[in-house]
């Protein structure tokens, strides 16, 4: 199936990391169309500001319930708001998650008793939070397939240890999403995986071709593209590759 045939049928889902600073958030600015962004914090979309006013007219900001020690209220609160996303057929064009890792922290920090551990998460905690990820990154993927909306989902990115000795460990950079587990199987989940990055000139690009440091995906089979949101969703690639 082509790329044109495919987007016809579905919409594209992302997932968009780097480092902190890079410009993942501005890089929402140049979707095309329509955009509703999930902020996962408060104040963390102060970015948004900064946009000329006819981008910020076509962005609207919803926040996702701040999760609180009482477990059972987050998980309900959470929820009731992912499910609701794929009930509604919502009136944009994009989808956003800003950010994946905000919002995994604070699952993992809402599941952690301060009481106990020292304070410091559990393997129960870690893996409460991973099974709840799953279900919400599922819903954002299901509504690009469903509801023909493109999702984008906006990470961090953290090394992942995959082997070490003595004198060595071996790592590979992924989307920061709660531990090393969860990142290869929401990766499988989503037609492209875009690592942000910048070269010597300031100039930024997503490398979409994995590595043996980072990770990336394209099933649309491009290596690279231009830091453009309606180019990365096309399937071109930018400038002579337009």
């Amino acid at each position: 199936m082509k790329f044109t045939e495919a987007i016809n049928n579905s919409g594209v889902s992302a997932i968009v990391y780097g480092e902190s600073g890079i410009g993942k958030t501005h890089f929402i600015g140049t979707l095309p169309g329509s955009t509703l962004i999930i902020a996962a914090e408060k104040g963390g979309i102060k970015t948004l500001e900064k946009f000329p006013e006819d981008v910020k007219e076509r962005l609207d900001v919803v926040y996702l319930p701040q999760p609180s020690t009482d477990i059972d209220d987050t998980n309900r609160r959470l929820n009731a708001f992912f499910d609701a996303l794929i009930i509604e057929d919502l009136a944009f064009d994009n989808l956003v998650l800003d950010s994946a890792t905000e919002l995994a922290n604070g699952i993992l920090m809402a599941k952690t008793d301060p009481n106990k551990n020292g304070g410091s998460p559990t393997q129960k905690n870690y893996s409460d939070t991973i099974s709840a990820m799953k279900r919400y990154l599922r819903i954002l993927r299901d509504i690009a397939e469903i509801r023909k909306k493109n999702v984008v989902i906006i990470a961090l990115e953290a090394e992942v240890i995959l082997s070490q000795n003595a004198d060595s460990q071996n790592t590979k950079t992924h989307p920061a999403l709660c531990g090393k587990k969860l990142p290869p199987e929401a990766e499988g989940l989503f037609d492209i995986v875009a690592h942000l990055q910048k070269k010597s000139d300031g100039t930024r690009y997503f490398q979409l071709e994995g590595s043996e440091v980072f990770v990336g995906k394209d099933r649309f089979g491009r290596k690279y593209c231009k830091a453009d949101g309606a180019i990365l969703l096309s399937g071109k690639i930018g400038n002579e590759g337009e």
